[in-house]
Formats: C-alpha cells, structure tokens, sequence
C-alpha cells in the first residue's frame, strides 16, 4: 500500500509525472507499484555473480523488475570494473515491463524454451528480448565462454558486431572495456 500511495501523490501533484517507485520488498502484487532490489550485499564478485540467478527468478516468478546494489552495500569500494551502461535501452524495457509485465533481466529459458542448453544456465541472461549478457564475474578474466542459444544469429557488440550461429559456445577475449 506504501508503493501504491506514493505513486498516487506523485500523479497528483503532477498528472504527466510518470513515477517510479523502488521498494526494499513486497508481497504478490507488489510489481503493479514499484521495483525490488536483492537486498544489501557485499560488495565482492561472489554477491555481484549470484545477483543474477536471484534477478532472473524474480522475473520467472513474477516480477519484471528487479535491482541489484551492484557496488555493495557493505564491504570495500568497489574497484572501477562494476559499472552501469545502455540507460535508453534500460527505458524501453522498463516501459515494456510495464505494459506487458516482461521480465527487464530474463533467463535465458524465458527466451529460448525450446533449447535444452539454456535450461540450467544461471550466469548468462536476457536484457529485454534483444541483448544476451554474458558478464564477466571473475576479477582479472582474461577470456569468457559464452552460450549462444540456438535458433537465431548472434552478433558481437565489442568485436564490430562480428557475426555468430546460434547453438554454440564460443571463448571471446575480455577487459576493461568489454
């Protein structure tokens, strides 16, 4: 009721406001009103990498729109490989979350049901229905192997958009800037 509230006095103190509501938790319905977050974590690689398979439940199970305190909560600085980036795609998957309730971050099942391989994967996900991440979550990687779900063509954002079959695994190399 909270989340509910709050957007309501934002639409009317300003009826073009379109607000956006982040709440520590919620029950069933809470995706109507407001977006979630994981919680306070560490900040270590070990609670960046499993931020995902938490994430991507979250939408299997309902809420499209899911956060994570990527830099930690508690625990050092974090170093300058956690970063945010594409913010204009970021917004059209929040509008089509909520439009349709579609998850923002999506397992890769969400998208590729008929391919076995993705079944288990809890690592590599969906970015809105176009952008498969495969981050690197190991400090100091070099290399990353990437799931490419069969049925469609996939093209390499840091490799000039090279172009790549679907229903494979490939080792790309990694850095700072990938």
């Amino acid at each position: 009721l909270m989340c509910k509230i709050g957007g309501e006095a934002v639409e009317e103190h300003n009826p073009d406001a379109r607000p956006y509501i982040v709440c520590r938790s919620g029950s069933a319905g809470i995706q109507k009103y407001a977006q979630t977050w994981c919680g306070d974590n560490y900040t270590s690689w070990t609670s960046l990498q499993y931020n995902i398979p938490i994430i991507t439940g979250m939408g299997l199970s309902g809420q499209p729109n899911e956060g994570a305190d990527i830099g930690g909560f508690a625990g050092p600085a974090p170093d300058e490989e956690l970063r945010y980036r594409l913010a204009p795609y970021l917004y059209s998957a929040e509008y089509e979350a909520h439009k349709t309730g579609a998850p923002i971050m999506r397992a890769l099942v969400y998208e590729f049901q008929d391919d076995p391989q993705v079944w288990e994967e809890n690592f590599e996900f969906m970015y809105g229905r176009d952008v498969l991440v495969a981050n690197v979550i190991e400090p100091g990687a070099k290399t990353k192997k990437v799931y490419l779900p069969v049925g469609c063509k996939w093209y390499d954002w840091n490799d000039k958009f090279r172009c790549y079959e679907g229903g494979q695994t490939i080792e790309v190399p990694v850095d700072m800037t990938t």
